[in-house]
């Protein structure tokens, strides 16, 4: 009997184990699930808030779209007049007075022979945007290059459909003069000729020199002819004078002899 006995105690006891560890495990595999449970309440929240966040900036470039206007490109053009047969290169610069103005396409335009020319600046919201026009010197001495500076204002305005308009006012820089057109008029330093017409005043001064040394020497002969000519004459005249001389006081010689011989 007390055999039985120890016997059922102990499957009793096993009987409770099991049934211990049966309720820890239960016990674990609820927080288990609680955990994930609040996981998973996590990310969505956070998804939630994402996806809040995502339409907020979607809404704000939106409205930002709507706001924006169409670029458009302003034209400033301007004439270079290069001077003839000088082989030089012409610069034509364009200078912003502010940093909040648009920068244009180029700088700087290089003309070989002068003519036409034009700056483009991208315009993309309204305003007043100045700039300052002029051609830099050039490295041929023997060429006044153009020192005339422009003040260029740039007048840009939107309408209620996002397109913008532009307008362009010129004046020399510093005055209220305006001009017609931007324009730079090179010409030739005082000093400077072309070669060809040097060649021909040097030919030209030659010539001269040379029909005035002939003329000279022609003259000098005819005046040596003269002068020889004159000499001559007078040594004629003067002997025909001596020998009429002679004569006469041969002759008067002669009476006084006569004379004389009568007497005696």
């Amino acid at each position: 009997m007390s055999g039985r006995t120890e016997m059922s105690g102990a499957a009793e006891m096993i009987k409770d184990r099991r049934s211990i560890m049966r309720i820890s495990y239960a016990e674990k595999l609820h927080k288990v699930e609680r955990r994930s449970l609040a996981a998973g309440k996590f990310f969505l929240g956070m998804a939630g808030l994402l996806c809040l966040l995502f339409v907020s900036v979607l809404a704000s470039l939106s409205v930002f779209a709507e706001g924006k206007y169409t670029p458009v490109d302003a034209v400033i053009p301007f004439v270079c007049y290069a001077v003839e047969d000088a082989e030089t290169e012409y610069r034509i610069s364009i200078k912003a007075k502010e940093n909040t103005s648009p920068v244009p396409d180029q700088d700087v335009i290089r003309l070989d022979e002068g003519g036409q020319g034009s700056f483009r600046i991208c315009l993309t919201e309204p305003g007043t945007y100045d700039y300052l026009v002029y051609e830099l010197r050039g490295e041929d001495d023997t060429i006044k290059y153009d020192d005339t500076k422009y003040d260029i204002h740039v007048f840009v305005t939107g309408d209620d459909t996002d397109k913008l308009e532009y307008t362009v006012a010129v004046n020399y820089a510093d005055t209220d003069k305006k001009p017609e057109k931007v324009t730079f008029q090179n010409d030739v330093k005082s000093g400077r000729r072309d070669t060809e017409e040097v060649t021909e005043e040097v030919t030209e001064e030659r010539t001269e020199r040379s029909t005035e040394q002939e003329s000279r020497t022609s003259q000098t002969g005819d005046d040596t002819a003269l002068t020889l000519l004159f000499i001559l004459g007078g040594i004629a005249v003067v002997g025909i004078l001596v020998v009429v001389i002679l004569k006469i006081r041969n002759a008067k010689r002669g009476e006084e002899r006569e004379e004389e011989k009568n007497i005696d």
